[in-house]
């Protein structure tokens, strides 16, 4: 059994004239794939793009767009859910903010508890 999810989202002005928002890309896409494997272990993995975006309101100075790879490995036991991540796996190189560069690939461990 495999989920999916896809999420698109793009931001139009039909002004001309209006300012840009800092930050904020026009276009952003995400798809998402889970496989549930032999009742207890799921693995995913998730793409996903984000389009340029200005560093100021008069639209001067800008952020390249990226594209993130990031992957996922889960066992579900009671209400424990044990986890290894791997996010930016082709470590991609990416600023958040102008001048701050997004983190290298980072390997995730660790316990959720549900109760």
């Amino acid at each position: 059994r495999a989920t999916s999810r896809v999420s698109v989202q793009s931001i139009q002005n039909e002004d001309p004239k209006a300012e840009e928002v800092p930050y904020l890309p026009k276009i952003k896409y995400e798809f998402a794939l889970d496989w549930f494997l032999m009742d207890r272990w799921t693995v995913g993995t998730s793409v996903s793009y984000k389009g340029s975006q200005f560093v100021n309101q008069s639209g001067e100075g800008q952020i390249q767009d990226y594209i993130l790879w990031d992957m996922d490995l889960n066992y579900h036991w009671k209400h424990l859910t044990f986890f290894a991540k791997v996010l930016n796996v082709l470590d991609q190189r990416y600023d958040f903010y102008e001048g701050y560069p997004g983190p290298d690939t980072q390997y995730l461990v660790g316990v959720n508890i549900e109760y």
